[in-house]
Order: structure tokens, then C-alpha cells, then sequence
């Protein structure tokens, strides 16, 4: 009969627990960093998907306001746009501008690489402006202006 020599059962028993360890650490260490980035793309789709909708409603209510600016008797409008003072939790920026009859709409989301820009054609110019997000009124100059204003409503 053979005889064992040394300690080698105990050696392999610590090395092996050793190892299933380390193995179950990369398994987990892998899947966490796989799951952080698929929170952090639907994150930004959330994000994205709600500024579309913001963009979408403030386009819509410039264009009214351009419309009942053209039809009203003394020029003065006042449209009011409801928007969320943030998006998934995150503050926003609204960036308005009109080049040649066409007003660009661009909404930033803050810490996300997130942008989002809508047009819409008015008659009339907007003026350029930079709000944060949160309730909006656009409204006329008053009679002697052709131009609209997009303030934030505070």
C-alpha cells in the first residue's frame, strides 16, 4: 500500500476553496459592471424619451401662440406650456432661437450626454432665449412687435 507524504489534502482543499472564491468574484464583478451599464442606457432613453415629449408639447404651443398672434386684434398672446422642472430626476435647459422663419427647440439635460432639438416654422421671429426647465409662458411683445418670447413662468 502506498502511504501519503505531507500535507498535500489539505493544501488542495484551500487552493480550491481559494479559487471558487476568486472565480465568484469575477462573476459578480462582471455582472454588476453589465447591469450599471444597461441602468445607465436606459437612464439616458428615460431621459431622451421625456425631453422628446417637452420638445414635442413646446413646439406645438409656439406654433399656437404664432397663429393666435396672427389672428388676434390687438397682437397681444399669452400661451401657457406646462413642463416637468425636471426630467427622471434631472434638471434641464431650454434653448430657443429662430434662424430665418425656423425656431430651433434644443432641451440639455444636465450631467447626461442628452440633447434633443425640435423645429417648428412661425410667421413671426422668436426671440432667442435660455430658460431652465418648468413651466412656460409665451406671449407677444405687445401690439407694436411682431416677436414672441418664451419666459420661464416663475
Amino acid at each position: 500500500m502506498a502511504r501519503l507524504m505531507g500535507t498535500d489534502r489539505g493544501v488542495s482543499t484551500a487552493l480550491g476553496y481559494t479559487l471558487n472564491i476568486a472565480v465568484a468574484l469575477l462573476l459578480v464583478t462582471g455582472l454588476l459592471i453589465a447591469v450599471t451599464d444597461y441602468v445607465g442606457g436606459q437612464r439616458q432613453d428615460a431621459v431622451r424619451g421625456e425631453l422628446v415629449v417637452v420638445g414635442d408639447r413646446l413646439v406645438a404651443d409656439l406654433a399656437t401662440a404664432d397663429r393666435l398672434a396672427g389672428v388676434a386684434d390687438n397682437g397681444t398672446v399669452v400661451v401657457r406650456s406646462d413642463a416637468p422642472a425636471r426630467v427622471i430626476g434631472r434638471p434641464y435647459t431650454i434653448h430657443v432661437s429662430t434662424v430665418s422663419g425656423v425656431t430651433h427647440v434644443r432641451l440639455v439635460a444636465e450631467r447626461t450626454n442628452v440633447v434633443v432639438t425640435r423645429t417648428v416654422h412661425t410667421d413671426r421671429d422668436v426671440k432667442n432665449t435660455t430658460i431652465t426647465g418648468g413651466d412656460i409662458v409665451i406671449t407677444t411683445e405687445g401690439a407694436a412687435s411682431d416677436a414672441l418670447r418664451v419666459v420661464s413662468d416663475d
